[in-house]
This record gives structure tokens, C-alpha cells and sequence, in this order.
């Protein structure tokens, strides 16, 4: 996974870093790299608030959804703190982020941010990657989050898993700390 960090001037969604993720292609029926971006939602900005709403809508079967966009709403009427909770996307977009499209969002996290570390309290893939079909459009778009996530907070990160996605976070580095409560956490190699 590869992920190049540069910072951009926009008006909608923060640009945080590009991510390599892997996309299919149907005629060479293979997998091969596609580069795609990792925003930061800005919930002040009515178009974010609107194109997670809709995604909201569109993937109607992801278990975390509901919670991601009430979050975001939230922080847009300023009823929850901007400087405790952000919510990330991964998107196939590569520019115009003032202009975030629905149909483009890959995957989205929420984070609370601590002092001393960072809850991932939500982590939602287009359910469509995940239960669609056995060669979905992209692969990696967790695992992509994630690793953007570890390099921009380079601190602890934690977590509450679902039963369905230890695997995933034990492939990625996180380890368990609490197994009655699904608990893990991801320590950086601070030197």
C-alpha cells in the first residue's frame, strides 16, 4: 500500500493524501494499482454534509452508516466537538474535492481524537466491496484508510471490533488487548 502525503488549497473536503488501492479491471480480468484520495470530511461545508447523507442512502446495508453521517450532522450544527471527532473518506476522486461526489466514496472512518489515542469508533467500506460479488470494483479500501489513519495521527490507535472484522485488524497490525470486548490496538514504532 502506498500513500503519498501533499497538501492542497480546496473548498469542500480536506485532501489529506493520495492512496494506492487495488482496482479490477474486467477486460485482463486482474487486479491492478489505482491511485484514489483520502479526504477529510469538513461537515461545515453543506456539500460534505450532503454527499455523506446520500451515501448514507446508497449503501443502505452498511452497518455503520447511520452512525457516520449522524456524526457528521452533528458536527455541522456544532453539536458535537471538531477537534474530538472527524470522519474520513476514501474516494476515487482526485479533484474537485469542494465538489465531493457520493458515487465516488469508497469507504469512510470516524475517529475520536484523545490525548493520548486515537478511537476508531466507526470504519464503513461500500458494503458492495465487501458481500457484492466475488471480484469487486476495488479491493484494499479498508486496509488504505487504516494506514492513512497510522501516518496522519501516528499515535495509539483503538478500537471496539465486530467479530466479522478481527481478522482484518489483526492483518493490519492491531492487537488484541481486551477478547471479552473485542478490543484492539495499534501501537507506531515511535524511535
Amino acid at each position: 500500500m502506498k500513500i503519498n502525503i501533499s497538501p492542497t488549497t480546496n473548498f469542500g473536503a480536506k485532501f489529506i493524501n493520495n492512496v494506492t488501492v487495488q482496482k479490477y479491471n474486467p477486460y485482463s480480468r486482474e487486479y491492478t494499482p489505482d491511485t484514489v484520495s483520502f479526504v477529510q470530511i469538513e461537515p461545515e461545508k453543506r456539500r460534505d454534509v450532503l454527499a455523506i447523507n446520500a451515501v448514507t442512502d446508497l449503501w443502505s446495508d452498511g452497518a455503520f452508516m447511520i452512525d457516520i453521517a449522524n456524526v457528521v450532522d452533528d458536527l455541522s450544527i456544532g453539536a458535537a466537538d471538531s477537534e474530538r471527532y472527524q470522519v474520513y473518506a476514501l474516494t476515487s476522486q482526485n479533484r474537485d474535492f469542494d465538489k465531493l461526489c457520493s458515487d465516488d466514496i469508497l469507504g469512510l472512518a470516524e475517529v475520536e481524537n484523545g490525548e493520548k489515542a486515537v478511537e476508531l469508533d466507526y470504519l464503513q467500506v461500500n458494503p458492495q466491496f465487501i458481500f457484492g460479488s466475488q471480484c469487486p470494483l476495488f479491493r484494499e479500501v479498508g486496509t488504505g484508510i487504516v494506514d492513512s489513519l497510522k501516518s496522519l495521527y501516528n499515535k495509539v490507535i483503538e478500537l471496539t471490533s465486530v467479530y466479522s472484522a478481527t481478522e482484518f485488524y489483526e492483518k493490519n497490525g492491531f492487537e488484541i488487548f481486551d477478547i471479552n470486548k473485542l478490543r484492539y490496538r495499534w501501537k507506531p514504532n515511535l524511535k
